[in-house]
């Protein structure tokens, strides 16, 4: 029987941290990972690289909640090229987001549409928008200084 972690929060074409409780995960261990990204099932040869078992901040304070991270080890490169391009147009939608949410006057229907493609079947109250967009945008800010350090 395998093990299935259901929830990813973090994705690049060399690997993904998956938000879980890792009860049987060891740092080096080689498990098989399988991504859903645009209605296709992607599966990767990966390597376990690092684990969080509990809730901890990096120095920033930023909460990284439990999990493990992998870097794909074999996957084919229109795999790896497709990840690449879900990631690329998944930030130039927050950052369309970003600038809509911004400006003033807002334009709402504008928001909705960008939303619905970042996040299909997501609810589009503003609200949620909102707080959706804010922690997606804080989360690539802080991983983009993470990698300096």
């Amino acid at each position: 029987a395998s093990d299935v972690y259901k929830r990813q929060i973090t994705i690049s074409a060399g690997g993904a941290f998956l938000a879980c409780l890792p009860k049987k995960i060891q740092k080096e261990q080689i498990i098989q990972v399988q991504l859903l990204i645009n209605e296709r099932i992607i599966t990767a040869l990966s390597r376990v690289v690092w684990i969080n078992p509990q809730k901890m901040k990096n120095r920033s304070g930023y909460p990284y909640p439990p999990g493990f991270a992998v870097e794909f080890e074999q996957i084919s490169g229109e795999a790896r090229a497709e990840i690449d391009h879900f990631v690329k147009k998944s930030l130039r939608l927050l950052r369309a987001l970003n600038f809509e949410l911004n400006r003033s006057p807002q334009d709402r229907k504008r928001i909705k549409e960008l939303f619905s493609q970042f996040r299909p079947g997501d609810s589009l109250h503003l609200n949620h928008i909102k707080k959706v967009v804010r922690l997606e945008s804080r989360h690539f800010r802080v991983r983009k200084s993470d990698a300096l350090c």
